[in-house]
């Protein structure tokens, strides 16, 4: 296991040149890292999930965007994070709010969308330290059409390195008014036996203030009424699957015969059906048992027919 580091003991602090940028990003040398400049958007590949546009790095990007992503995850992240850590889940988000305090919920509206390339390129020389021409580079081979893309494995740690500062300071406003924060990728979620409307009024000013974000999908929430929290209903007797969650999982079970009957096992479609069934099993196995006594059962089934994990194709 790799064990995290201080942000000053990255290899992407201080990098001053492309040919020591190179070497950090394992590329050949500093002309195929402008190669890549000059191709611009054409260094992605476009699709749709839920009607939602994704853009997703070709092999060679995508390649440099997983270097990146693996060395911003090794950076000490804070206690209020729950998203993109080992040990850390949605599921652990909500139950640090357990304590039948008052509740208020929100996300940024647009998230990946609204980090835009100018704010990369500070985060790496402001945070980072690195020069100018290589946080340039950086901001161009991280960002599709001005923005950060919503379908690369760099999305998630290098929006949280950006807004870092952002949410370090809510966490200390926060802390100092007794209320609780966490967040989980764009959602932020306080408790606290007290929280004001114009706490509230304040959050939502500051990151329209200091990053041009917008806020939606504000939801306060009273002691006794149930609370959804990043996918899970927080209730006075403790956590709970939502509906539509156990819902999903029910509808699954319901195709797993039909998949299986109507395809091979080592069809792309099969493969994926039981890799998202097992997933959504487990990750509802960690509010109610049941759950995943029932994904280890559809593992040792995936097995039994020889159907191969996503990662082991």
């Amino acid at each position: 296991m790799i064990k995290s580091y201080n942000l000053n003991q990255s290899p992407l602090y201080r990098i001053n040149s492309h040919k020591k940028l190179s070497s950090v990003l394992g590329v050949k040398s500093s002309s195929v890292l402008t190669k890549i400049v000059s191709k611009s958007d054409n260094n992605y590949y476009l699709s749709k999930v839920d009607d939602r546009d994704i853009q997703v790095p070709l092999n060679q990007l995508r390649r440099i965007h997983k270097r990146i992503d693996s060395l911003l995850r090794r950076i000490e992240q804070p206690d209020y994070l729950y998203s993109g850590v080992k040990g850390r889940s949605n599921v652990l988000n909500a139950r640090v709010h357990d304590n039948n305090y008052n509740v208020l919920k929100l996300d940024i509206k647009s998230y990946y969308q609204s980090v835009s390339k100018d704010q990369v390129a500070r985060c790496f020389i402001s945070v980072f330290k690195c020069s100018q021409d290589v946080a340039k580079t950086l901001s161009e081979i991280c960002t599709y059409n001005n923005h950060i893309p919503t379908g690369s494995p760099v999305s998630l740690s290098l929006s949280m390195a950006v807004n870092r500062p952002v949410f370090d300071h809510i966490h200390k406003h926060s802390h100092s008014r007794n209320i609780r924060f966490s967040c989980y990728v764009d959602d932020l979620s306080f408790s606290g036996k007290v929280i004001p409307l114009s706490f509230r009024d304040y959050i939502v000013y500051y990151l329209k203030k200091s990053r041009g974000y917008e806020c939606h999908k504000i939801r306060s929430y009273n002691p006794s009424t149930p609370k959804k929290i990043t996918g899970v209903v927080l209730t006075k007797n403790g956590l709970k699957v939502m509906n539509r969650h156990r819902s999903t999982i029910s509808s699954l079970l319901n195709d797993r015969k039909r998949i299986l009957k109507n395809n091979k096992k080592d069809d792309e479609l099969t493969i994926n059906f039981y890799q998202k069934l097992i997933g959504h099993l487990f990750s509802a196995g960690q509010i109610n048992g049941r759950y995943k006594q029932l994904g280890r059962i559809l593992v040792n089934e995936r097995k039994l027919y020889s159907i191969p994990a996503c990662n082991k194709k």
